[in-house]
């Protein structure tokens, strides 16, 4: 379910045994060799209370309704439900770099406290660089988007493949190109 807080856009999840699934999606794209940076803002206010949860927030040529792990060209910083790790990740119609823990985690609320800024640096689509908190994170890990035809837009993606699980609000302070 869509919320809004403020200036936030908040997502939710609802103890409803069903697939769910709330995102945003940029209405403006641009080319994969638009050279963009990406910054986005979150707090997880209520993370997800099972691991058929996740949340997604980045890059993407399109969205899914129920997984946005099968979108065909990303680059996001994932959570699964139920942990606090923030996992990077991409896909560009070739190549497929899987979650992978960043080392950086988040702590549950809906405080200023609690937010986290993410950065997708895409000058070089064959390299992304991605930053928590100011940090270049994964250095050794190649983020990828050179294979990708676009257009990108900005995604905000939570869902729950089955049960009661719920989750959110998650807040997206701010996502922007």
């Amino acid at each position: 379910m869509p919320g809004v807080y403020g200036n936030s856009r908040g997502r939710l999840l609802t103890a409803t045994s069903e697939v769910q699934c709330v995102d945003i999606l940029s209405v403006d794209r641009f080319a994969v060799g638009a050279r963009a940076i990406i910054e986005g803002v979150i707090r997880v206010g209520v993370n997800g209370s099972a691991a058929a949860v996740d949340f997604n927030i980045g890059v993407a040529n399109r969205t899914s309704a129920s997984d946005a792990d099968a979108v065909t060209e990303h680059c996001y910083i994932h959570i699964d439900g139920g942990a606090t790790a923030l996992n990077a990740q991409s896909k560009d119609g070739t190549t497929t770099v899987n979650a992978t823990d960043t080392t950086k985690t988040f702590t549950a609320g809906s405080a200023v406290a609690n937010r986290k800024e993410v950065w997708f640096d895409l000058r070089d689509p064959a390299d992304i660089q991605i930053y928590i908190d100011g940090v270049n994170v994964l250095l050794d890990s190649v983020f990828r988007l050179d294979n990708a035809t676009g257009p990108l837009g900005l995604l905000a993606h939570l869902e729950k493949s089955t049960g009661t699980a719920m989750a959110g609000p998650i807040y997206i302070d701010r996502l922007s190109a």
